[in-house]
């Protein structure tokens, strides 16, 4: 696969480059509360293991051949995730075998997929909101600086 930033990244690296696409994607995918760290819902996709579906969801819905094309980190991330937002491919059906949940049962079933329902909404609300930009984070955090400064001055005088 060739993909390309600044120079040719190998094999080996792609498999770090691969995983950082997925960290937007692991709010989907994180493992419910009681679940340890190091589960298989930490990691819904390997690299080595799902390249070939990697593979087949691009060059099926992009038409980009990762082993022949020559394209840009950024070009890949964005079919990557715009492929995975569209829900096609082979990739998509992997994820969706692997974030599998049995049905809640009984009285409240209805109410227990209601409540999933909804938090998977909050998830994607705070994965898709709109940030804010670096200029307006760095006067934010010079405000709370300040303020922290400001406090901190005003204790050691009293």
């Amino acid at each position: 696969m060739l993909v390309k930033m600044d120079r040719f990244v190998s094999p080996v690296d792609m498999a770090g480059i691969v995983n950082l696409v997925f960290d937007s994607f692991r709010t989907v995918y994180s493992p419910e509360e009681g679940e340890g760290e190091g589960s298989e819902a930490d990691q819904p996709i390997d690299y080595k293991q799902d390249y070939s579906v990697i593979w087949d969801t691009i060059k099926t819905h992009r038409n980009v051949d990762l082993n022949k094309d020559d394209i840009s980190w950024i070009e890949f991330q964005h079919m990557l995730h715009g492929v995975l937002l569209e829900g096609l491919g082979s990739l998509c059906k992997v994820l969706e075998f692997r974030s599998y949940e049995k049905p809640p049962e009984g009285k409240n079933a209805a109410k227990i997929m209601e409540q999933k329902q909804h938090m998977y909404r909050v998830k994607m609300k705070a994965l898709y909101r709109i940030r804010k930009t670096e200029d307006q984070q760095r006067v934010e955090l010079g405000n709370t600086l300040h303020s922290i400064v400001d406090f901190l001055k005003n204790k050691k005088s009293r």
